[in-house]
């Protein structure tokens, strides 16, 4: 067995490679092992809103996040015929950014920030040990590391969340997500903000990325869509390799949007940078307690969320920072993990549950609901919805002592 004092963490994704970068700032050591062999260029737009880009400042990263890519002023949502439904410049009032990247852009930031020896690739967790004094984790090829402390962050269907809990499938929500990138010219009125067109039972927006790229989602409600209850069937479609590009060879595409206002029907004609994927709407309820001993769950593992706030990134960027604020004032403890869980645990649960909330009223399948969805959004002061706003836009980690 390999002996090392430093927190292990599982999964070299955007959460936990911020929280290595977060822990080294406060001079604890961490080691990443991720099960996949290589950091490949997977994947589609990150949102990343004032929130993330304030978390990514603390980390010494935030330039090199931002490159070139365009200033998110704004939030617009419109009927699916181009007529306005809602405008939110509540982004655009941050000295700090929101912007939108490739995955694999700000997942390769975050790797080039850390040291290479810190990184192993190609390390399945298969079940953990905690001996109160140190964690031993156990890998697929038969290797065996100790450290002080075990992150979980290794995603939605996590297997330390499973070893620490239960083996549950996430709460799928009825509807469909294809996600791609597409070499696009918008005009001026479609940049710096993100754009959404709703229709019935199904949704399109796009994020301005790189000059002259487009990065779009597109949703569509199946098996009932919102009101789906547990225990009907999922769609036949799910697959790691389904992809959109395999969907369009077959004469099949997300939905109908052969109508709907430009640039839907462009982007979805357009060539594919890299392949869009398509995955289920799904989520986790936040459990009471993340961890136990000298194990916590950080990102997706812990509060996996709905994609319709754009704050999956963002919360796993903010959790980092946090987590490290709590090991430096309480040392490598178990203390530490319980008072970062109680510090998370309410702003996560909130913003999951109002994240499933906007996708329930944006996948609405009923025309007369809808129609009544777009007027009570249509006539809704923006005002009201600051509030709101505020409480997830202008989080900043808090000081511990």
């Amino acid at each position: 067995m390999t002996s090392d004092q430093s927190v292990l963490i599982i999964g070299g994704g955007i959460g936990g490679l911020s929280a290595a970068l977060a822990l080294r700032q406060v001079g604890v050591r961490a080691q990443v092992f991720e099960q996949a062999e290589a950091l490949k260029e997977v994947g589609a737009g990150v949102s990343l809103w004032p929130n993330a880009m304030r978390a990514l400042a603390q980390l010494g990263l935030a330039e090199p996040v931002m490159a070139d890519h365009q200033r998110l002023e704004r939030i617009v949502i419109r009927r699916s015929d181009g007529a306005h439904l809602l405008r939110l410049d509540q982004p655009g009032r941050y000295p700090e950014p929101a912007i939108c990247v490739h995955r694999a852009h700000l997942q390769g930031v975050l790797a080039d920030a850390l040291a290479t020896d810190r990184l192993h690739l190609g390390r399945r967790l298969v079940s953990f040990r905690d001996h109160q004094d140190r964690v031993d984790a156990e890998f697929h090829d038969g290797t065996d590391v100790s450290g002080s402390l075990l992150i979980g962050c290794d995603g939605i269907r996590s297997t330390t969340r499973a070893r620490l809990h239960s083996q549950a499938p996430p709460r799928y929500r009825g509807y469909q997500i294809w996600r791609g990138v597409s070499p696009l010219q918008l005009p001026p009125e479609l940049m710096h903000q993100s754009t959404e067109w709703w229709g019935v039972g199904r949704r399109f927006g796009i994020l301005p990325g790189e000059p002259g790229h487009v990065f779009w989602y597109a949703t569509q409600s199946v098996d009932g869509g919102p009101e789906f209850r547990e225990g009907a069937a999922r769609p036949a479609h799910k697959s790691a390799h389904d992809t959109l590009s395999e969907r369009r060879r077959s004469g099949e595409t997300p939905g109908s949007f052969k109508q709907w206002p430009f640039p839907v029907p462009e982007l979805l004609a357009a060539p594919y940078q890299g392949d869009p994927i398509l995955t289920d709407a799904e989520d986790r309820p936040v459990p009471r307690s993340w961890g136990r001993g000298l194990v916590t769950l950080l990102g997706d593992a812990a509060h996996p969320m709905t994609p319709n706030m754009g704050q999956g990134a963002c919360t796993a960027i903010e959790d980092a920072v946090v987590l490290a604020r709590c090991i430096a004032a309480s040392g490598v403890t178990p203390a530490a993990l319980r008072r970062f869980e109680r510090l998370r645990q309410p702003r996560t649960r909130r913003i999951v549950r109002q994240s499933n909330r906007i996708g329930r009223l944006g996948q609405l399948n009923r025309p007369a609901l809808a129609a009544m969805r777009d007027s009570v959004i249509r006539l809704t002061p923006p005002p009201l919805l600051g509030p709101p706003q505020r409480r997830v836009y202008g989080y900043r980690a808090p000081e511990i002592r």
